[in-house]
C-alpha cells in the first residue's frame, strides 16, 4: 500500500496530466452538443449534410456483415479490380471495422470509436513527450480552441484516424529526442507508412523516421529507409490499383506534367507557372472569404497561412539561437522539417487538388502544429496566443456555414422515413448469393435529376437504410442519361417526379416504392 502511495505521489503530475487529456476529447464533445441543447447520443449521422459519410459508413456495413460489399461501390458504375471497394482507401475505415467486429456496427459507432481514436492518441502522446504545465496548457487550450476535432470527433469521417496517427507520430519523435531506442523508430515507420498508403501526401510524414534512421545507423539506415519508402511507395499504388474503383475525375491533377511532354518544357514551365498563378489567385480569394464571412474553406487557408508564417519566422530564430547546442538542434529538426512539409502541401494543393475539396488535405497538418507550437513555449505564450487567436476566431465565432459546422442531430421525420426505408429495401432489394461482388448487388445513386427543367440533388440520406451488403454507386445525371439503356447495375433509386422517373416508367421498369422524395426502381 506504502509503494503505491509513493508511486501515486512521485507521479502525480503525469496522472492528473494523462487523466485530464483522456477525457479531453468527450467533455469537448459533450459540451458542444449540450450548447444546442443535445447529447452526444443524439448525433444522427443520417441527418447530416456530407455525403462521404454514407459510403464510408456502408462499406464498413458491409465488411461486418459478409466480408466485403456484395455489390460494387464507385462512381457512374465504376468498380474495383479486385473486390468492391469505392474510391478511397479501404485503409483509411479499418479503425471502425475493428471497432464494429469487437461492439457490433450502428449510427453512433463511428462516433464513439473517433473519441476514442483520438483519447488514446492524445495519452500516448503525453506518455511519449512528457510536457511540463506550460506546454500543457498551451497543447490544451490549442486543442480546444480548433473546433474541427469535434465535428469531425461527431462524424463518420476518416480524418480522426490520420489526426490520432499524427499525434502519436510527434509523441515518438519528441520521445525518440529525449532517449532513442529502436522499437521507437520501428513504430515511426509503421505509422508513416499507415499514413502514406491511407492518403498518399502524407509521405510527408515519411521523412521524419527516415532522417532518424540514417543519422543513427549512417549507411544502415539509409538502406533501411530506402527499401521503407518502396514498400510505401508500391503499397500505395497496389491498393489504388487493385481495391479502389474510378472517381468522377481525376483524383489528382497532372496536366501540368503532361503538358511537358505533349509540348516541350518551355511551353510546360509556362503552363506550370499559369497553373500556380490562377491556384494562388483562387486561395486569396477563398482566405477573403473566410476573414469575411467565416466560409470554412477560407478559414482553414487563413489558418494554416498563419500557422506557416509564425513557424517560418520560428525556425529562422532557432537557427540563429541554436548554435552548437545539440538539443536544441535536435528539436529545430522538428520545426524545420515541419515548416518545409507546410510549405510543400501547399504547393502540392495548388498543383494537384481543386482548393475546396484539397483544404481538407491540410488538416492533418493544422493538427500537428498545434502539438508542435504548443511543445515550442515561451515566457508569454507568444505562438500559443495567435494560433489560439486565429482559431477562436475562424472556429468559434465565423461558424455560420452549416455545412461545415452545423452537428447533424435526431429528428422525427428523418428517424421515421429511415425506419420505413429500411423496411422497404430489406424486402425489395434481394441480394444475390451467386454474384458476390456483382452488378446484382448494386443500387445506382442518380446524385442528380431535373425536376421540371431544374436539376435537383436527391435526398442520398435515404441510402442509410439500404441493405448492409448491397453496394452502392453514386452516378452523375450526364452518365445516367447517356447510359440510360445500358446500366449494369439491377437497382436504382432517384428524385419522384424526375425526368429519370418519367423514363423509367416509360420503359417499364418495376416500381418498388416511392415516396414524395424519392422513388426507388429495379431495372432488370
Amino acid at each position: 500500500m506504502t509503494a503505491v502511495k509513493d508511486f501515486f505521489k512521485k507521479n502525480k503530475f503525469i496522472i492528473i496530466q494523462t487523466i485530464v487529456f483522456a477525457l479531453l476529447p468527450l467533455l469537448l464533445c459533450i459540451i458542444h452538443c449540450a450548447i444546442r441543447g443535445h447529447a452526444v447520443w443524439d448525433v444522427y449521422i443520417p441527418a447530416g449534410k456530407w455525403n462521404d459519410e454514407l459510403l464510408y459508413y456502408k462499406q464498413v456495413e458491409a465488411i461486418i456483415k459478409g466480408g466485403y460489399p456484395a455489390g460494387y461501390y464507385g462512381y457512374n458504375e465504376s468498380c474495383a479490380k479486385m473486390l468492391s471497394f469505392g474510391a478511397w482507401s479501404p485503409v483509411l475505415f479499418f479503425p471502425w471495422v475493428i471497432w464494429g467486429l469487437l461492439f457490433g456496427w450502428g449510427l453512433t459507432s463511428p462516433i464513439y470509436c473517433n473519441i476514442f481514436l483520438l483519447s488514446v492518441s492524445l495519452v500516448a502522446f503525453i506518455l511519449l513527450a512528457k510536457p511540463d504545465l506550460k506546454q500543457s496548457l498551451s497543447i490544451g487550450v490549442l486543442f480546444c480552441a480548433f473546433t474541427p476535432f469535434v465535428r469531425y470527433m461527431l462524424s463518420c469521417m476518416p480524418e480522426i484516424t490520420c489526426f490520432s496517427l499524427v499525434i502519436v507520430l510527434y509523441g515518438l519523435t519528441y520521445s525518440h529526442f529525449r532517449k532513442e531506442k529502436d522499437l521507437k523508430l520501428v513504430f515511426m515507420f509503421v505509422i508513416s507508412v499507415l499514413l502514406t498508403i491511407m492518403r498518399p501526401y502524407m509521405i510527408l510524414f515519411l521523412a521524419i523516421p527516415v532522417f532518424l534512421s540514417i543519422k543513427k545507423y549512417k549507411k544502415k539506415g539509409i538502406l533501411i529507409s530506402v527499401l521503407v519508402l518502396l514498400f510505401a511507395t508500391c503499397l500505395y499504388f497496389a491498393i489504388s490499383y487493385l481495391f479502389a474503383a474510378d472517381y468522377f475525375f481525376d483524383i489528382i491533377a497532372t496536366d501540368w506534367v503532361k503538358a511537358f511532354f505533349e509540348y516541350g518544357p518551355v511551353f510546360g514551365i509556362k503552363n506550370l507557372l499559369k497553373t500556380l498563378i490562377e491556384s494562388m489567385k483562387g486561395f486569396a480569394e477563398h482566405i477573403k472569404a473566410g476573414v469575411a464571412i467565416g466560409f470554412y474553406t477560407g478559414a482553414i487557408f487563413s489558418t494554416y497561412v498563419v500557422l506557416a508564417l509564425v513557424m517560418l519566422v520560428q525556425c529562422v530564430l532557432d537557427c540563429i539561437k541554436s548554435g552548437s547546442d545539440s538539443t536544441k538542434k535536435k528539436f529545430l529538426f522538428i520545426e524545420l522539417h515541419y515548416t518545409v512539409s507546410l510549405i510543400a502541401m501547399l504547393f502540392a494543393m495548388f498543383l494537384l487538388y481543386t482548393l475546396t475539396s484539397g483544404s481538407k488535405h491540410l488538416l492533418s497538418f493544422l493538427v500537428a502544429g498545434i502539438f508542435i507550437v504548443g511543445m515550442k513555449t515561451t515566457k508569454y505564450f507568444e505562438k500559443t496566443v495567435i494560433l489560439g487567436i486565429v482559431f477562436i476566431y475562424f472556429f468559434m465565432i465565423k461558424t455560420a456555414d452549416p455545412y461545415a459546422y452545423g452537428i447533424p442531430f435526431v429528428n422525427k421525420t428523418d428517424l421515421s422515413e429511415q425506419t420505413e426505408w429500411k423496411k422497404v429495401m430489406k424486402e425489395k432489394i434481394v441480394i444475390n448469393e451467386d454474384e458476390k461482388p456483382g452488378y446484382d448487388n448494386v443500387l445506382i445513386w442518380a446524385f442528380v435529376d431535373e425536376v421540371e427543367g431544374e436539376r435537383k440533388e436527391m435526398k442520398w440520406q435515404y441510402l442509410y437504410a439500404a441493405p448492409e451488403e448491397v453496394g452502392i454507386s453514386c452516378c452523375s445525371f450526364e452518365y445516367v442519361s447517356d447510359q440510360f439503356n445500358n446500366m449494369k447495375s439491377k437497382y436504382m433509386i432517384t428524385i419522384t417526379g424526375g425526368d429519370f422517373c418519367k423514363r423509367l416508367e416509360m420503359r417499364g421498369s418495376e416500381l418498388l416504392y416511392s415516396d414524395e422524395n424519392c422513388s426507388l426502381y429495379k431495372l432488370r
